[in-house]
């Protein structure tokens, strides 16, 4: 007759999937609640029950949730029967499950096919072998020897606790895994990217700018996954000793399937990851290389624009300079033009006013200088209102008024002090 363990480990987390287990179980087999004692069940076992034949137990260890459930005295037959049923009462919660285990105690037993024997001397009197867990099976551990408390001790306080930081790791090195291969993955296409950008040819500043823009977002994606491995690679290393050392209580020095399947697969993971960061620091520098390349194209874009704007704006100003000094000359034209205008019309109202016999009393040099001024002082007194009028002022409208005034004030004096 054998005994039978059987383990299911679960996230402690996972408050309503570990209550269902227990509670189909204990359904399943009329298992009755029972009180732990601490010295046979560990002092981290929160419940206990039992019914003939059938144990039933949950501990909880740091974050993990145990579950244990042992068929003592029955045949190998009964006992392959009672592990299926049970595993099909559970089968929706074994999804959530980090991973399972069977312990088949049999000391008339033989472990063959497929069973990989550890190393003599690890029990006295005994011997362990082990099959490795496939997808949808539990791992399957062996011991020909007979159940005792120095062999229960053991298995509760040294191989259970390696059994379960192995499911978990195990478990975490497929999703780093995956995760890795991921990273890989994007990481050749980034490059790829950048690549490409770079040897694009455009010249078009918008264009540009999405290229700085895109080799930018390819740098934070890079920054981003070399986190994520560099966060991956610590937490492996933190896991390591860990592991180092519950394999030491449970093993000693002894080159056993847990460090075959567990250690050297996540030691091989630290060597891939410690590679693609480094590759992922030299994309690193050659995106920010890019950027900078990227950017003094667009600087030299820009410069070009600029001066191109510039020799626009200079020749712009180099014409309105010209049409300005155009308009000038036209303004001083229109000035000589208006002045001799209103000189001649203006003398010649003086003369149909005063007279030609009282215009020859007059002297010459009198009557040029005095019609001048008066010319003069029109025009210039037209564009001076002019300004004052557009600039809303009042003052100069009324001293170039005053001006005019006096001027036809001086003509009609001459004009009278010649009469007499």
């Amino acid at each position: 007759m054998a005994d039978l363990h059987y383990y299911l480990y679960f996230l402690a987390s996972d408050e309503e999937v570990v209550g269902s287990v227990w509670e189909k179980i204990q359904g399943l087999y009329n298992l009755s609640d029972r009180e732990t004692d601490p010295e046979k069940a560990g002092a981290s076992v929160s419940r206990f029950a039992s019914a003939e034949g059938v144990f039933a137990s949950l501990s909880v260890a740091g974050h993990i949730a145990t579950f244990e459930l042992i068929f003592k005295d029955a045949s190998s037959g009964d006992m392959t029967a009672l592990l299926g049923t049970a595993r099909e009462a559970v089968e929706e919660e074994l999804l959530d499950s980090i991973g399972e285990s069977t312990l088949l105690i049999d000391p008339e037993g033989e472990s063959k096919g497929e069973w990989t024997p550890l190393p003599d001397g690890l029990l006295p009197g005994g011997s362990f072998s082990v099959v490795p867990e496939k997808r949808g099976d539990p791992r399957r551990f062996f011991i020909k020897g007979t159940e005792n408390g120095v062999l229960l001790d053991w298995i509760r306080e040294k191989l259970v606790p390696l059994d379960r930081l192995t499911h978990e790791m195990a478990r975490e090195l497929g999703f780093d895994e995956d995760q890795h291969e991921t990273v890989s993955g994007k990481m050749d296409e980034m490059n790829r990217q950048v690549g490409g950008i770079l040897n694009e040819k455009s010249k078009k500043l918008s264009h540009l700018e999405e290229e700085v823009s895109a080799i930018s977002d390819i740098h934070a994606q890079m920054t981003n996954y070399n986190s994520l491995l560099g966060n991956i690679a610590h937490r492996l290393r933190s896991e390591m000793p860990w592991f180092d050392r519950l394999h030491s209580r449970a093993f000693g020095v002894q080159d056993t399937f847990f460090q075959k399947g567990i250690r050297r697969r996540a030691e091989r993971l630290l060597d891939s990851l410690s590679q693609t960061q480094k590759e992922l620091s030299r994309s690193l520098e050659n995106a920010r290389a890019a950027v900078d390349v990227i950017k003094s194209r667009v600087d030299l874009n820009r410069s070009r624009t600029n001066l191109e704007l510039q020799q626009q704006i200079s020749s712009m100003m180099r014409q309105n300079i010209h049409i300005q000094e155009e308009m000038q000359v036209a303004g001083v034209a229109a000035s000589l033009i208006e002045f001799f205008v209103v000189l001649y019309y203006g003398l010649g109202v003086w003369k149909t006013l005063a007279g030609e016999e009282l215009m020859h009393n007059i002297p010459p040099a009198l009557t040029g200088a005095l019609i001048s001024l008066f010319s003069l002082s029109v025009v210039i007194g037209t564009h001076k209102t002019a300004k004052a009028l557009k600039e809303k002022s009042t003052r100069p409208v009324l001293l170039w008024g005053v001006i005019v005034l006096g001027m036809l004030g001086a003509l009609v004096w001459v004009t009278g002090l010649y009469a007499h």
